[in-house]
């Protein structure tokens, strides 16, 4: 491997970059790759978790020349335009306006829709075995050519991973040179790409004559909180949801287990013809049945053996509960928050705290549904961190509203209506045949609500942050189709909802402060123990008695 950083290229000016080109220009002409641009050195990364002795508990970092990182980067701008053509509409990993949370939307919203509708969702969250090295290459190649990718194209392509060879580092000293003959090429910009390109023909092949699959309405063109907008049969479409995709995450659904396990035995059967391999071990099932029934007890299997059945799934780094509550997620957050914040020191500032810890706390908040509970655990984790960098301790008697002025940041319920306002209007702008988008407008085909009180919704959620920041509920989708001024608009809103609030927390604690001290008189009977005037209640100490009388006022 060459060795140069990628300094050198960025800020050597014209002369290197030209030469750079000159090369460039040569390896296309001629369709060779110089070796070191394809070889590899690999640093172990320890997992945090295993025997450490154990090769298992270690992942591989491939470090790559700059040089052929530049050519790569090239190339896959031109793969990825034309792959945008043939990828499906649920493969969300590594593909331009698409991350996590698109995945995870998705998901959470059709674990809603089930519940409100009575209906039950089962899920398969299918693991593949080190599926990017397991690529048999030369179908990739075929592949490519049938997509319509020109033979030169294709052919430097596979200069790339033609002769590759790969050395581990350890302490500094170097391991006997490693043939790589397949796989894509791990730590290049082209790998997921490719992956991507390969994994949509697999699934294609295995799902194309699946039927009986999930199904909900979908209707864009009318307002997200007009519950009549599915009373038009004709203006609505049926929307069919099979798999979310993001790489090679694979999750497969339905409201039958039957249908799943025959959704699990295709893709099975694919990945065997196509030459991956499925992880029964590590793929686990995941049912929601509807509220007050029964799941199916039906096992699935994977060749012959049966899968995990589990009541919550770590989904890309997301915790999915078969109730869809936040019962796991919230302490989750906070836990992997606590464990960054725990790594800063005295003199870190404010905005270290912005960068590093809350993206960890709030990772994925744009799909929660939140309830009033939530929103005080993840907020008295906000406050404890703030007093902590700012070395204000409890005895301080320095208010919460007073913490948050002097940390100039906003509470956690003004972030969280942020973030959540944010995503609804990148979903609002989102082209028509988009999954997250599609799905939020839609309601399942069968079923039907409970009577009586419903459970919190993702929209109900909306609109409670809506109201908040004093945005018409009718206009919102409106203003969140131009961007810049939906932006603007949120974040005028939430800083005098924040200024508001924080306001009348402070009125309310003056309140209690200029508040006279009541002043009781205990009575004890002749036994010596304190009781209550009123009802001869027994009490142990005067501050329960207190808390009585005080209830006995208010009535």
């Amino acid at each position: 491997m060459d060795q140069l950083p990628a300094e050198v290229y960025k800020y050597s000016g014209k002369h290197i970059v030209n030469r750079l080109y000159e090369l460039i220009k040569r390896v296309w002409e001629v369709e060779k790759v110089p070796q070191d641009w394809k070889d590899a050195v690999i640093c172990k990364l320890y997992k945090g978790k295993g025997d450490v002795s154990d090769c298992g508990s270690y992942r591989g970092i491939s470090l790559l020349s700059s040089a052929g990182k530049i050519l790569a980067h090239i190339i896959n701008m031109r793969l990825s335009k034309l792959a945008e053509e043939y990828l499906p509409e649920t493969q969300c990993g590594f593909r331009p306006s698409r991350g996590t949370i698109d995945a995870i939307f998705v998901v959470r919203q059709l674990q809603e829709k089930s519940l409100e509708h009575q209906r039950p969702l089962y899920m398969c969250f299918v693991d593949l075995e080190k599926a990017f090295d397991r690529v048999p290459r030369e179908a990739l190649w075929l592949i490519l050519q049938k997509y319509g990718y020109p033979d030169k194209f294709v052919n430097l392509i596979r200069q790339f991973h033609v002769g590759m060879k790969a050395q581990v580092r350890h302490e500094n000293e170097l391991s006997g040179e490693i043939d790589i003959s397949s796989g894509v090429k791990q730590g290049c910009v082209m790998a997921p790409t490719l992956f991507a390109i390969y994994f949509s023909v697999v699934v294609r092949d295995a799902l194309q004559y699946c039927s009986n699959q999930l199904q909900v309405n979908v209707r864009t063109d009318k307002g997200v909180f007009d519950v009549s907008r599915f009373k038009a049969k004709s203006k609505s479409q049926t929307l069919s949801i099979l798999e979310i995709l993001y790489a090679d995450d694979v999750c497969l659904m339905s409201d039958s287990m039957a249908n799943l396990q025959s959704y699990i035995d295709a893709l099975h059967q694919s990945c065997q013809r196509f030459g991956l391999v499925i992880s029964a071990s590590k793929t686990q099932i995941l049912k929601q049945p509807p509220r007050g029934c029964v799941a199916d007890g039906s096992v699935l299997r994977l060749g012959g053996k049966p899968l995990e059945e589990v009541t919550h799934f770590k989904y890309l780094g997301s915790n999915i509960r078969h109730d869809n509550t936040l019962a796991a997620e919230i302490p989750s957050r906070i836990a992997n928050a606590a464990a960054n914040f725990g790594r800063l020191n005295a003199r870190t500032k404010i905005s270290v705290y912005k960068a590093l810890i809350l993206p960890v706390l709030l990772y994925g908040a744009e799909t929660w549904c939140l309830y009033k509970s939530d929103i005080k655990k993840l907020d008295t984790f906000h406050l404890r961190c703030l007093r902590s960098i700012l070395n204000i301790k409890w005895m301080d008697r320095i208010s919460n509203t007073e913490v948050l002025r002097r940390a100039a940041i906003h509470g956690m319920e003004a972030l969280l209506m942020r973030r959540q306002l944010g995503w609804c209007g990148h979903i609002l702008r989102m082209k028509e045949n988009r999954l997250p988008k599609k799905v939020f407008y839609s309601e399942m085909l069968e079923g039907k609500r409970k009577h009586g009180g419903q459970h919190l919704r993702y929209k109900d959620v909306l609109k409670r942050h809506l109201n908040a920041c004093g945005i018409n509920v009718n206009e919102w989708e409106r203003l969140a189709i131009h961007r810049q001024s939906w932006r603007t608009a949120v974040n005028e809103n939430i800083k005098a909802y924040e200024n508001q609030r924080l306001d009348t927390l402070d009125v309310k604690r003056q309140l209690r402060k200029d508040r006279p001290k009541p002043s009781y008189i205990y009575t004890y009977n002749s036994a010596g123990q304190l009781y209550c005037s009123n009802c001869d209640r027994i009490f142990k100490t005067k501050f329960g008695l207190a808390s009585h009388i005080r209830a006995h006022d208010r009535k």
